[in-house]
């Protein structure tokens, strides 16, 4: 149960974030997975 409402608390939080700096969050993270793949292709991965 702890575990439950520990993730359930984070999503809130997060959701609030995400409420908050939506179009600037939302960028970077589109950013943010483009450039891991990126990454992740030139090392061969």
């Amino acid at each position: 149960m702890r575990g439950w409402v520990t993730c359930d608390s984070q999503t809130e939080l997060w959701d609030e974030d995400l409420v908050d700096d939506r179009p600037v969050g939302a960028v970077s993270l589109g950013f943010m997975l483009t450039l891991q793949e990126g990454l992740l292709a030139a090392l061969g991965y």
